[in-house]
């Protein structure tokens, strides 16, 4: 995912207000006020395990964590302060960004941890995706009937996966300071392989979004997998930020 900024924006805007809710989110994502979005499991066929996931994924502001077993979806704020004592690294970083890819941290501001759910698989932030203790793999396959017609899973199973990173400067959290190029970022656990399904490139205004096509395998932490293909970022009444995922589970 192309997590870098390079455009211009009005002069005057206030550091350090959230883009959750904050006066660029629009430049992203444009919401109808009329829409109201499907937000979860929406279809799933026990005999062959396909099914679709909708979610409504404008906000910086919250995890939309997913349950396959359950098929269950919780979505819950991340924390915006400290309320007690800090575990030494939740919270929210300050970067100045040179393009393309340096980062000069300003400050860190701590917060609460972030809650989870007491089972989830996989968790998604906007357009950034993180697991629950598993790894990703990114396949060459472009949907779901050419895994299976053509997909060897003994084969795909053996491949490497890819674990979870910490990062503090991947997920956004603040872009009221991007005509700086003064940046928040979360901290948080994101899988950089199965967060590639997007890629969004705003180096020359207007920003333009680019799906992978491709099929990601996750293996979850006990030992079972899934197959997600993301193929779109769209809703059907043309608002960005409503993902869609189309999945086998168990593959």
């Amino acid at each position: 995912m192309n997590k870098f900024l390079f455009f211009l924006c009005m002069p005057g805007l206030l550091f350090g207000v959230s883009a959750c809710n904050g006066i660029l989110s629009d430049i992203y994502d444009t919401p109808s006020e009329q829409f109201v979005a499907s937000h979860g499991f929406v279809s799933h066929d026990e005999t062959t395990g396909r099914g679709r996931i909708s979610l409504d994924m404008k906000s910086y502001g919250a995890w939309t964590y997913l349950d396959f077993a359950q098929l269950r979806a919780t979505t819950l704020s991340i924390p915006e302060t400290l309320s007690g004592e800090w575990d030494g690294r939740s919270g929210y970083s300050y970067y100045q960004v040179t393009l393309p890819s340096t980062f000069k941290h300003h400050r860190t501001l701590p917060t609460d941890s972030m809650p989870t759910p007491e089972k989830w698989d996989i968790a998604l932030h906007h357009y950034d995706v993180r697991t629950n203790g598993g790894a990703a793999f990114e396949t060459p396959y472009t949907s779901l009937e050419q895994l299976l017609r053509e997909g060897n899973r003994a084969q795909l199973s053996a491949q490497p996966f890819t674990p979870d990173t910490w990062t503090t400067h991947h997920c956004y959290y603040d872009l009221t300071g991007i005509y700086e190029y003064y940046i928040g970022y979360r901290h948080s656990w994101c899988n950089l392989v199965l967060s590639r399904w997007m890629d969004m490139n705003v180096s020359q205004p207007p920003p333009t979004y680019t799906l992978s096509r491709r099929v990601y395998l996750v293996r979850f932490a006990d030992g079972s997998m899934a197959a997600l293909h993301f193929p779109d970022h769209i809703s059907p009444s043309g608002n960005k930020g409503h993902v869609t995922i189309d999945y086998i589970y168990p593959y």
